[in-house]
């Protein structure tokens, strides 16, 4: 029987992650598999750690300080598996999803079938058969990096059941241990938070690991509105919007975010391509200064619909 290690940062979201829980205690081992959960709370105040071990006592929980974020919450539960030594393979999850009931033997098998490889599931909105994205492909161009698959979607059976990609989220990824092993693990120092599992996916690739998306393995989840920048910069106060640029839990913080175009185009390109990225940010930055209150909100709100459609 192969053993998975499903590792889960999560951080004063105690219902969320008590509903993810849930979805993925619903998944049953069997002859293939026995799946054991590792939580790694980090300094939650919300009672998140009490609760998971009234609910759910054969869930191994880590403590963290609050300072881990995801990247550093990742790495410290593959410290505890791999130091185990029992593991085959580890599940990486955020909390704020669940799961289609055969996602985790989908995943193995696609595994077992694909030497040398990493396997991600697809993404579908809560409660719908649209996807999200199923992995993201390269662009090839400066800016944007990577474009999500298949994205505002249906669902439909005569979709390939594997798609190889240039990268993977880490909402949901198997990976072989012996590929930790070999690849290291997450960059939780230049990554903490956001971009952490983007440069896993360019190191795995460039170690020559082939990146899949498994379209039948489902799980159901909901883009992050607030950690959206038209949503932030529609609600925000200028003041706010500019300290964002510094803050790790944003995608455009601008130390994170020159080194992923770093980490994907090289210096030159890189650097290009950033200041392309910024340049964008701050060109809404001034419509938002200058332009009257109605005339920049109906703007952005036409720039929401389009990545929503």
């Amino acid at each position: 029987m192969l053993k998975i290690a499903t590792i889960i940062p999560v951080h004063d979201r105690k219902n969320i992650t008590l509903n993810c829980l849930k979805s993925l205690l619903a998944i049953k081992n069997n002859s293939l598999f026995k799946n054991e959960i590792i939580v790694v709370d980090d300094g939650s105040k919300d009672g998140t750690e009490q609760a998971i071990a009234e609910n759910y006592p054969d869930v191994k929980i880590l403590k963290g300080g609050g300072n881990l974020w995801w990247t550093g919450g990742i790495n410290k539960g593959l410290e505890y598996a791999l130091s185990q030594n029992r593991y085959d393979y580890i599940l990486i999850i955020n909390d704020d999803i669940c799961f289609e009931k055969n996602f985790i033997h989908t995943l193995l098998k696609t595994l077992l079938d694909n030497q040398d490889s990493i396997v991600g599931a697809t993404t579908f909105y809560s409660n719908t058969n649209i996807i999200w994205k199923a992995g993201m492909n390269d662009t090839k161009k400066l800016h944007p990096l990577l474009k999500n698959n298949y994205q505002n979607t249906n669902y439909k059976k005569e979709l390939p059941d594997l798609i190889e990609v240039d990268a993977i989220s880490g909402r949901a990824l198997l990976i072989p241990v012996k590929a930790i092993k070999d690849i290291g693990f997450f960059d939780s120092i230049n990554f903490p938070h956001g971009f952490g599992d983007h440069e896993f996916s360019v190191r795995a690739k460039r170690k020559g690991y082939n990146l899949i998306i498994n379209t039948k393995a489902k799980i159901f989840s909901e883009p992050g509105a607030n950690k959206s920048f038209f949503h932030l910069i529609k609600k925000k106060r200028l003041p706010e919007i500019v300290k964002s640029f510094k803050n790790v839990k944003y995608d455009w913080n601008i130390n994170k975010l020159i080194k992923i175009y770093i980490v994907s185009r090289g210096k030159v390109k890189g650097f290009l391509g950033f200041c392309i990225h910024m340049a964008i940010l701050v060109k809404w930055i001034l419509f938002k200064a200058i332009l009257s209150q109605n005339k920049f909100e109906n703007l952005v709100n036409k720039k929401i619909e389009f990545f929503n459609d």
